[in-house]
């Protein structure tokens, strides 16, 4: 796998080949929108740009949210807007639905191989081992929740913390007239997800079609847990000022428990039981880079100290680091500093395709996984739009991020014999591309097992080919065992960097 010059096929093959992608690491009334104006890239002459490679995400993986479920459980849209990679899998919120749609893997079309061959003989139906990697995840209280009753949900996130993931509903009207967020605790045990607690947001909205579209659980240098939400309309408003591009927000929230009884939902709407009722305070709201000139914001994610946001409407991504202290957001200093712009692919007459990206989490240094809302009908989007929707999407990025700020991480370098190192720094998108493609097991004919090292959530066992190469070069191959299931004793990493 891991042999001279190798290092340079591999970027190239991570963006051209076709990819099997699994998850891995450690996402009411109705009012009729607006006709939608797309930000061609065509405005700016963009496909014609020297940059385009540079910054342009080219995709490995669409496929819609049909063709990925064993079992539809009669639910017939998807309206994806949310989605979070946790505990090896993709979970993604759809505000049209109460169903949370999991997807283990997404080069699996689920649905297709488990139809069953009408003979009258059951052994004629595909066996398939995998059904289980797909499948939707129903409320345990469907009398709260009931099917046919929008969720509104717009945003998922996951609190390490309280172990819970946290969905959200981006603004909903309250007896007083005022608009908040909806900000609910749920847990997900098998196929079924059971109700915490719901709070409201102290942050008002003018409009309950305009709130927020994206949320992060982060903590803070004192041990705060702090939610972080992406306002979708510019200057967290609607209408013509919400449109006024470059003038994104986020807010932070921290939840006060309050008293009285909690909170429960009744047919699908929210209640408030009590007089002083559980609320997500606003510390502090902070202005996104003005470089970040998108019509909305659909959803936020983050790696380390980078943050990213996806804009529905300019159908783009912004990549930019966050001032942290130590990974941890001191209120009084955090802020998002200038990033980098990068466009979803548009098709060959460079208008956009990917219409309605609502969703996104980091999968890589250089991998994200996307998810697209429904395709908006009566002549408000063109044509193309309905290629993408309600579909999942893997995008590779020009070149990997640095999760972290500082100088980038060092490549490979090569060493001759057993008495060199074979790794110096940290390789993530070499280590990554193993990782989603696979390497050959350690032990086979003519290997030697080396030290393993820690990266990331796995156990990384290298190993040498006792065959020479040319150049007098030896090959190396590298095993990924999830740290679950590799237990390291006693031994002394000396060639690579713990992680």
């Amino acid at each position: 796998w891991v042999a001279a010059g190798f290092a340079a096929g591999v970027a190239a093959t991570a963006v051209g080949a076709a990819v099997a992608v699994y998850a891995t690491g450690p996402g009411a009334a109705v009012i009729a929108a607006a006709p939608v104006a797309l930000a061609s890239p065509k405005e700016k002459d963009y496909c014609a740009s020297p940059d385009y490679r540079s910054t342009t995400l080219k995709t490995a993986v669409d496929a819609t949210v049909f063709g990925l479920l064993h079992d539809n459980l009669e639910q017939y849209k998807f309206e994806a807007s949310g989605v979070v990679l946790q505990d090896n899998g993709f979970y993604v919120v759809c505000d049209s639905s109460w169903a949370i749609p999991v997807f283990h893997d997404l080069s699996t079309s689920g649905a297709f191989k488990a139809t069953a061959v009408q003979t009258g003989n059951p052994n004629d139906a595909w066996k398939n081992e995998a059904l289980a990697r797909n499948f939707l995840v129903m409320p345990d209280d469907p009398e709260s929740f009931p099917k046919g009753v929008d969720s509104q949900w717009e945003a998922i996130t996951y609190s390490t913390s309280r172990e819970h993931f946290i969905a959200v509903q981006e603004s909903i009207l309250f007896p007083n007239g005022e608009y908040h967020a909806v900000l609910s605790d749920i847990i997900i045990n098998g196929t079924k997800w059971s109700h915490v607690r719901s709070c409201r947001s102290e942050f008002p909205f003018d409009s309950d079609n305009k709130g927020f579209e994206g949320a992060l659980a982060i903590h803070g240098v004192n041990g705060e847990a702090y939610i972080l939400g992406l306002c979708e309309g510019n200057h967290c408003d609607f209408g013509k000022r919400g449109r006024e591009k470059g003038n994104g927000k986020l807010v932070l929230m921290q939840r006060e428990l309050g008293t009285g009884p909690e909170n429960v939902f009744r047919q699908g709407q929210f209640t408030e039981l009590s007089d002083d009722p559980c609320v997500y305070k606003t510390i502090g709201v902070y202005d996104l880079p003005s470089s970040a000139d998108f019509l909305d914001y659909s959803d936020i994610a983050r790696r380390g100290d980078k943050i990213a946001f996806t804009s529905q409407e300019s159908s783009a991504l912004y990549v930019a680091d966050m001032v942290l202290e130590n990974g941890l957001v001191n209120p009084a200093t955090f802020k998002v500093q200038e990033g980098t712009t990068y466009r979803f692919r548009p098709d060959d007459d460079c208008d956009i395709v990917y219409c309605n990206v609502e969703a996104i989490d980091f999968v890589t240094d250089r991998l994200l996984v996307g998810a697209s809302d429904q395709m908006k009908g009566h002549g408000k989007q063109p044509f193309q739009c309905l290629e993408k929707d309600q579909s999942m999407h893997v995008f590779v990025m020009p070149d990997e991020i640095s999760p972290h700020k500082g100088p980038q991480r060092r490549r490979w370098a090569w060493g001759r014999g057993s008495g060199r190192s074979l790794v110096r720094g940290a390789v993530p998108w070499l280590l990554h591309g193993l990782q989603l493609w696979g390497a050959p097991a350690a032990g086979a004919r003519g290997v030697r097992a080396l030290l393993p090292c820690w990266y990331r959530d796995f156990a990384v066992l290298v190993s040498r080919r006792e065959s020479r190469m040319s150049g007098g070069m030896l090959a190396y191959q590298a095993e990924f065992v999830p740290v679950q299931q590799y237990v390291l004793v006693m031994v002394k990493c000396e060639w690579c960097e713990k992680k």
